[in-house]
C-alpha cells in the first residue's frame, strides 16, 4: 500500500474539525473521475494509522489522466494518485475541492482551503494510504486527435486524525482508568448520580464495622476483597459511622486543648504561640486534671513529643520516677524543655554531673530552660571561668527571650558587682591587716632591742661590781 507524502499531519488536522456525519453528501468530482462509496468507520479493527485517527474510512477512486508518451508515465502516474487522493479526501469530509488554478475561486471553505495549500508545503504525510486496484493505459479519439491516457483503480484509506485534545483527554482517561481506587475523606460525598440515581462510590466494610469509601471499583488494598458499589443502608450507616468519629474527634481535641492549657511551660519555645502555659507553683495545684487530660492527649498523639512531655512534667509535681519515663519520651524525639525537667530531677537525687550532661543536650537543642539551669550551676562553681561561662549562657537565653534568662542576667551582673564590692573590701581588709602586723612587728622589735640594751646595761654593772671587789 502506497501513502501519500504530500499530505501533512498538520493539515489533515482540520479534518477533525470539519468531518461530517454519517450520512453527509458525496462531494462531486472532476469529469473522467469517479468516487465510490464511503465506507463506514473501520477504526476499531484498523492498526495501520496508529493511535491518532478518530475515524479510519475506506473509498475507491478512479481517475484517468492524460500522458504524451512513455516517458512522461510515472509523472502522469504521480498526477493522478494525488488528485486521486484529492477526491478521496473529499469524499469522506464532505467538501468539494477544485482544480488547484481554480483554488481561491470555487474553494467551499476556508479550513480546506488552507489545508491544501498546507498540503502543497509540508511533506510529513502518513494518513492517507492507497492501494493500486488496477491500471490500464488507453487510446481514445477526442476532437480528430489521439489521446493517451492512463486509467488508475485505487483504493484509499483516509485517517480523520484526532485532536490534541481528544488525545490529550485519552491519555487522561487511560490514566484515570489504570489508577487504583482513592479512598474517600471528605465529610459529605455524593454517593449516588443526581440524574440516574446509579452509586457514584464504593465500599469496604471491615469485621469491626468500619466502612471505607472509594471513588471507583477496584479492591481493598490490605485484604484484596472486592469493594462493593455503595447502597442507601451504607450510605445511611456511614453518615451514623461519620457523626461518632466526628464527637470522638472533638472530646479528642478537647483534650489536647485541656492538656496544653493545664500543663503547657510558659518557657517552652515548641508549645503552641496562642496557649499561654502554666507555672510550677500553679501546675502543683491543678495536677490531677493535668495528668488526667495529658495522659489522653498523649495516647491520641502518640507522635507528638509535646503532650508526653507535659504529661511529665505533670507527674513531677507528684512523683518523679512516673515523671521520669514520659520526660524521656520527649527527650528521645528530641524535645529540648524536656532535657531541663530531667535534669533537675538528677540535680535533686544529689547528681550534678549527670544532670550538667543532660543540662547540655538541651542546649545544644537550643532550650532557653536549659541554658538558665546550665548557667546557675557554672555560677555556683564561683570560679572565673564558669563564671564567664554562666553569663554567656543567661545571654544566649535571654536573646531567645526568655524572662528567667533576662532575670538571671540582671541579677548575675549585680552580684557581680556585689563580688567586686566584696573583693576590694576583703582587700582593704587584707592591706589593713598587713599594716597592722607590720606595725606590731616593729613595736615587737623595738621593745626587744630596749629589753636587750637594759640586759645588757644589768650585765655591765654586775661585771663592774665584781671587778671592784677583787
Amino acid at each position: 500500500m502506497g501513502t501519500l507524502d504530500a499530505l501533512g499531519f498538520t493539515a489533515l488536522a482540520t479534518l477533525a474539525l470539519v468531518a461530517p456525519a454519517e450520512g453527509a453528501a458525496r462531494p462531486a468530482t472532476t469529469p473522467g473521475d469517479r468516487v465510490g462509496q464511503v465506507s463506514s468507520d473501520i477504526a476499531a479493527g484498523n492498526r495501520s494509522f496508529g493511535p491518532t485517527c478518530r475515524q479510519v474510512r475506506k473509498v475507491p477512486v478512479t481517475v484517468t489522466e492524460p500522458f504524451d508518451s512513455i516517458l512522461s508515465i510515472n509523472d502522469a502516474r504521480h498526477t493522478a494518485i494525488r488528485r486521486a487522493g484529492m477526491l478521496a479526501i473529499n469524499s469522506v469530509i464532505g467538501f468539494t475541492y477544485a482544480a488547484a488554478e481554480e483554488r481561491r475561486v470555487e474553494a467551499k471553505n476556508t479550513l480546506v482551503r488552507d489545508f491544501f495549500i498546507s498540503t502543497e508545503t509540508r511533506k510529513t504525510g502518513g494518513l492517507v494510504k492507497y492501494r493500486l486496484a488496477h491500471e490500464n493505459m488507453l487510446a481514445r479519439n477526442i476532437d480528430g486527435r489521439s489521446i493517451n491516457l492512463l486509467m488508475l483503480d485505487l483504493e484509499f484509506t483516509v485517517c480523520i486524525p484526532k485532536t490534541a485534545d481528544e488525545i490529550r483527554k485519552e491519555r487522561q482517561i487511560a490514566v484515570e482508568k489504570a489508577r487504583p481506587p482513592r479512598k474517600i475523606d471528605s465529610p459529605r460525598p455524593v454517593f449516588f448520580d443526581p440524574r440516574t440515581g446509579k452509586p457514584r462510590l464504593w465500599f469496604w466494610k471491615a469485621p469491626d464495622g468500619e466502612i471505607l469509601l472509594y471513588d471507583k471499583a477496584g479492591f481493598y488494598p490490605e485484604t484484596g476483597d472486592a469493594l462493593q458499589p455503595v447502597t442507601a443502608e451504607i450510605a445511611s450507616e456511614w453518615k451514623k459511622q461519620r457523626a461518632r468519629h466526628e464527637a470522638a474527634r472533638k472530646r479528642a481535641l478537647d483534650s489536647l486543648k485541656k492538656c496544653d492549657a493545664l500543663a503547657a511551660n510558659p518557657r517552652d519555645r515548641r508549645k503552641p504561640a496562642n496557649v499561654a502555659g502554666t507555672g510550677f507553683g500553679v501546675l502543683r495545684l491543678q495536677a490531677r486534671a493535668a495528668i488526667s487530660a495529658c495522659a489522653r492527649a498523649a495516647g491520641l498523639r502518640p507522635n507528638e513529643p509535646r503532650y508526653a512531655y507535659q504529661l511529665g512534667r505533670a507527674w513531677q509535681t507528684r512523683s518523679l520516677a512516673k515523671a521520669r519515663p514520659f520526660l524521656e519520651r520527649a527527650a528521645k524525639r528530641g524535645y529540648g524543655a524536656a532535657y531541663d525537667n530531667l535534669g533537675w530531677i538528677l540535680k535533686r537525687q544529689n547528681r550534678p554531673e549527670a544532670a550538667r550532661a543532660i543540662f547540655e543536650n538541651g542546649v545544644r537543642l537550643g532550650d532557653p530552660s536549659s541554658m538558665v539551669s546550665l548557667g546557675w550551676i557554672y555560677e555556683e562553681m564561683d570560679t572565673p571561668w564558669s563564671l564567664e561561662r554562666a553569663a554567656n549562657l543567661y545571654a544566649r537565653a535571654a536573646a531567645l527571650g526568655d524572662e528567667v534568662a533576662q532575670r538571671s542576667l540582671d541579677e548575675f551582673d549585680a552580684r557581680q558587682e556585689e563580688r567586686a564590692r566584696q573583693a576590694e573590701e576583703q582587700a582593704a581588709i587584707e592591706q589593713q591587716q598587713q599594716i597592722e602586723a607590720a606595725e606590731r612587728a616593729r613595736l615587737r622589735r623595738q621593745q626587744n632591742e630596749m629589753a636587750t640594751r637594759l640586759f645588757l646595761g644589768v650585765l655591765g654593772a654586775v661585771i663592774q661590781q665584781q671587778r671592784t671587789r677583787h
